[in-house]
């Protein structure tokens, strides 16, 4: 089964068995405990290098590298320290999406869950190229216009500073954005995922019609449950910190794109929106296939009625209640402590606010500080 697939694959990349190097390699990049310390102390050099600019139009524009940065960082923390945790989720996950897949999987969804793995696959293999194009931006930067991409503070002056500089962030880059793009593709395949699950669940709900039955579709749309509260709990704090990042980034890139000022990493973050956009519709599909078992339990309910004990078909239908009132309960992706659901109507506010912002920033006075 290709969910099966999925959460094994996701499983095998984060904690792989065998010790191939580029297996290790792969699952290095995706955080480690020691170099999430070391950025501890990098990051701070950054902001107070953008904040050595004064309240100015170009200090602003130096506080976009440092801003992109934070989920990074955020990103890298979650795959190096809670590997075990992420390991122990995905074991999970291929347990029970195994156990609901036992009885077959209607071919709709079947080609659903292939289409998604393969897809994947694809996202994750591209954003090695986006961090890639992420990465050239710093030694174009040192070459072509004589000074960091990423100021930082306290530092060497001089052409000096900006070559050991422009060397020491060409050589951590990439494995400290690499983890944030690998977030991105993780979030959106794996709530995706679950929306599978759901919908595998209500086709089942909808074909029961005994006791049996429908106690073991309540049982798995329990396991279901869980298994998504742990994947919330596990992303929120790096969605948070993602939310701000691939908002104001963007924003401040377009800010310098429209100011005359171009680089690299604006074209490697503009189509930030449109990531924002994907996880957002990731959550709105996994809050739709939540909702969808209410239909499924009103169509079991109906066939419940024809059954002829009176004691069966009791237990049945509060089973029935027991699984409408679940799913009455929207299995949302948040942010922000729960204040903010990923969905396409926050999308819509989000970009709203998004345009409000980049408004507000034309109209400050540029004094031709970029």
């Amino acid at each position: 089964m290709a969910i099966v697939e999925l959460f094994d694959w996701w499983r095998l990349l984060i904690n792989p068995e065998k010790a191939e190097w580029r297996k290790k390699i792969e699952s290095l990049l995706l955080g480690t405990k020691p170099f999430s310390c070391f950025l501890m102390i990098f990051l701070p050099t950054t902001f107070m290098g953008g904040l050595q600019k004064g309240l100015t139009m170009k200090a602003i524009m130096a506080l976009r590298l440092p801003i992109s940065l934070m989920p990074c960082f955020a990103a890298g923390c979650l795959f190096g320290f809670n590997r075990k945790a992420l390991t122990s989720l995905f074991e999970d996950a291929v347990r029970i999406s195994s156990q609901i897949c036992t009885d077959g999987v209607p071919p709709r969804i079947e080609e659903n869950s292939r289409r998604l793995l393969n897809f994947t696959r694809i996202g994750y293999g591209a954003m090695h190229a986006w961090t890639a194009i992420a990465t050239l931006s710093v030694p174009v930067s040192v070459a072509f216009q004589g000074k960091l991409l990423i100021d930082m503070w306290p530092w060497f002056d001089g052409d000096v500073g900006v070559w050991l500089g422009g060397t020491l962030q060409t050589v951590i880059v990439y494995p400290m954005a690499f983890p944030v793009y690998a977030f991105s593709v993780y979030m959106w395949s794996v709530v995706e995922a679950l929306a599978v699950l759901f919908n595998i669940i209500s086709n089942q709900l909808t074909h029961a019609s005994t006791y049996s039955q429908v106690h073991q579709v309540v049982r798995m749309h329990a396991q279901v449950l869980s298994l998504s509260a742990r994947v919330a709990q596990q992303i929120e704090v790096v969605l948070t910190v993602l939310t701000i990042g691939i908002l104001m980034t963007p924003a401040l890139s377009m800010l310098m794109v429209i100011r005359g000022f171009f680089d690299l990493f604006s074209a490697a973050s503009i189509p930030f929106l449109v990531a924002f956009w994907i996880l957002c519709r990731a959550g709105q599909i996994l809050e739709s296939a939540a909702l969808h078992l209410m239909s499924s339990s009103m169509v079991t309910f109906s066939n419940v009625q024809e059954v002829n004990d009176a004691n069966e078909k009791s237990k049945t239908c509060r089973l029935l209640l027991v699984i409408m009132m679940q799913a009455m309960r929207k299995q949302s992706i948040t942010a922000f402590r729960g204040n903010m659901r990923y969905n396409l109507h926050t999308c819509l506010e989000a970009f709203r606010s998004w345009y409000s912002i980049l408004q507000y920033l034309l109209n400050m006075p540029d004094n031709n500080s970029v």
